[in-house]
C-alpha cells in the first residue's frame, strides 16, 4: 500500500470525522478519530493543533454528559466504574503532550 497525505491532513480529516461522529452518536468513533487527531498532529503549529484537541474532546465529553449520560463513555458511568471521561483523560494527554513538544523536539517531527 503506497502511502499518501501528511500528518497534517491526517490532523484535518479526523478531527472531521469526530466531529460527523459526535453527530452520528458513535461517541467511541468519535473519541478513537480524536485521539488519532492527537498522534497526526506535527510542525510548527502542533501546540496550537493539540491544545485544539484538548479543548474538542473537553467538549465531546461534556456533550456526552449532557446528551447521552446513560453511555458508557459519560463521565457518570466511568465514575461509577472508579475511572475518569477517557475524554477528560485525552485532553490532559494532549496538554502534556504539547509541553513536552518544545522540550523534545517534537514541533518538528512526531515522535510520540
Amino acid at each position: 500500500m503506497a502511502a499518501t497525505g501528511t500528518a497534517g491532513d491526517f490532523y484535518t480529516q479526523l478531527l472531521a470525522l469526530s466531529e460527523q461522529a459526535m453527530l452520528a452518536g458513535r461517541y467511541e468513533v468519535a473519541y478513537h478519530a480524536l485521539a488519532g487527531a492527537m498522534h497526526a498532529t506535527e510542525g510548527p503549529d502542533q501546540v496550537a493543533r493539540l491544545e485544539a484537541v484538548a479543548q474538542l474532546a473537553e467538549r465531546q465529553g461534556a456533550h456526552i454528559d449532557e446528551h447521552a449520560p446513560a453511555s458508557r463513555l459519560s463521565s457518570q458511568s466511568a465514575h461509577r466504574r472508579g475511572n475518569e471521561s477517557i475524554f477528560l483523560m485525552l485532553a490532559r494527554q494532549a496538554r502534556m503532550k504539547a509541553q513536552l513538544a518544545p522540550k523534545r523536539g517534537l514541533s518538528r517531527t512526531n515522535r510520540a
